[in-house]
């Protein structure tokens, strides 16, 4: 899976970096079959004024070929990211299971002699 960190131009810093690329390492082993490539993005829609507006997107472009938007908004972007990390594992979870109960099943011991 490839993995992607945009960030703001105000929102630039080593240790944001460090945080967006641990919480991406945290959701790369568990999803690595159904997601091909994961783009996290961050924003302050409002500027320096404050409030709820630390905006973190996360885009998982799935191997089945549809893609998924997964958003969290906070006052702080660290707890922007994390909130939109845990909404991810739950909603690719359920993508997860989806996609392994939408397999065929393998039919075995079906011979000739079984439909007579």
């Amino acid at each position: 899976m490839r993995c992607e960190i945009k960030l703001g131009k105000n929102l630039s810093s080593d240790p944001v970096r460090e945080h967006f690329a641990k919480q991406l390492k945290e959701l790369s082993p568990r999803f690595d079959r159904i997601v091909r490539h994961l783009i996290i993005s961050a924003k302050d829609i409002n500027g320096p004024r404050g409030g709820l507006d630390k905006e973190c997107i996360i885009f998982a472009y799935l191997n089945s070929g549809k893609s998924v938007r997964i958003s969290a908004r906070s006052s702080d972007l660290y707890q922007a990211v994390d909130l939109v990390v845990e909404k991810a594992k739950v909603r690719l979870a359920s993508l997860k299971v989806y996609a392994i109960s939408q397999r065929r099943p393998v039919l075995r011991n079906q011979g000739p002699e079984q439909f007579a």
